[in-house]
């Protein structure tokens, strides 16, 4: 995660392809998120009442934050704040249904917690895991 900050990061939003919001806790960088644009290819039986199977994401595409700073949940956090602009964006801007990621096997669970699931539940050994949340689902503020 340093090395997409220190290299990727900005270069990426400047080019277009993402959005960085960074949060700074005592004047020191602790944690950041990066947004892009998705699409989410959904199963016949999946999406239930939507027009078609092809449908608009928002994509989280990085997430991380300074390990000094795991006790404030600053992750979850972001995530909330996430949430907030997703859903911002699909009732105001532009059609989006669901929030997508690739998460690394170790913190599939943190993201359940927060309403995500397996894009692939059959599909094993993979370095990292597709999910998806709706858009539109609730979430509780579990700080």
């Amino acid at each position: 995660m340093n090395r997409f900050l220190r290299t990727e990061c900005f270069n990426e939003q400047e080019l277009g392809l993402n959005s960085t919001t960074l949060l700074f806790f005592n004047g020191q960088l602790a944690a950041f998120v990066s947004l892009c644009a998705d699409k989410l290819a959904l199963n016949d039986f999946e999406g239930e009442g939507l027009p078609r199977k092809s449908v608009p994401a928002i994509k989280v595409a990085r997430l991380g934050r300074d390990r000094r700073f795991t006790q404030y949940k600053f992750g979850r956090r972001l995530m909330y704040e996430v949430f907030s602009i997703a859903l911002d964006i699909a009732d105001n801007h532009l059609g989006a249904r669901y929030i997508t990621l690739d998460a690394y096997p170790n913190r599939v669970d943190f993201y359940e917690s927060l309403g995500f699931v397996d894009n692939e539940p059959n599909r094993k050994d993979r370095r990292t895991i597709s999910m998806r949340r709706d858009i539109y689902s609730d979430f509780e503020l579990d700080m």
